[in-house]
């Protein structure tokens, strides 16, 4: 009995291990890079070597390491706004990555850190989340599936169309044209700086991306 508890303890050991494999942030070459105008956070204060973040002839190419934020420090809102964008998603993962757009940035690179996000998983679910400082907190009630998501294919390819509109007191949160979830603006981050959020290891295409009044 004694030698079936440690060989099951080394298939546990081996399978955490494997877990944790999976989880890594990857090695990019060439990383370290963004378009002129742009400025990152990482989670877990990671640097930049493993985020390559380029202009290409169809938008901006996003290849992941750690979970990013990324936004021009110029590229704010308020009042009433729609920002906007069109996600490629390229490549299969491992584990369901999300993406998604931030909006209400403030403190950006500080301890206070402020945003709100709206994320979806090649899953096709969708999460609408607010950070402040250390502190995150749903939104939505958690992760959950919407027929409006292109989930990706079995090469683990999609196309999503994002936005979220702010109109008084009120967000919209819609995916292809569908609003997919809302809510009053009471509490929440909305006037401030806009961007893109990204989990690890993702491959993404993003075109479109802006605001509109």
């Amino acid at each position: 009995m004694h030698h079936k508890w440690i060989a099951a303890g080394l298939l546990l050991a081996s399978a955490g291990a494997l877990s944790a494999q999976e989880h890594a942030d990857r090695e990019i070459e060439g990383g370290g890079v963004l378009p002129a105008g742009w400025e990152f956070r990482t989670d877990n204060g990671r640097g930049m070597d493993n985020v390559r973040f380029e202009q290409v002839d169809t938008g901006l190419q996003l290849t992941l390491g750690p979970r990013v934020i990324l936004y021009r420090p110029d590229d704010a809102a308020s009042g009433n706004y729609t920002v906007s964008a069109t996600f490629r998603q390229l490549a299969e993962h491992v584990h369901a990555e999300a993406y998604g757009l931030i909006i209400g940035g403030a403190d950006l690179r500080g301890p206070d850190q402020a945003y709100t996000y709206f994320l979806i998983r090649g899953t096709g679910h969708v999460l609408v989340k607010r950070r402040f400082g250390t502190q995150t907190a749903n939104i939505s009630e958690g992760w959950f599936a919407h027929s409006a998501v292109d989930a990706a294919d079995s090469n683990g390819r999609s196309v999503n169309d994002l936005a979220v509109t702010v109109s008084g007191n009120t967000m919209r949160f819609t995916v292809n044209g569908t609003e997919v979830f809302s809510g009053p603006t009471d509490g929440l981050a909305v006037d401030g700086v806009y961007g893109i959020r990204a989990s690890h290891n993702l491959d993404l295409v993003i075109e479109g991306f802006g605001k509109t009044e």
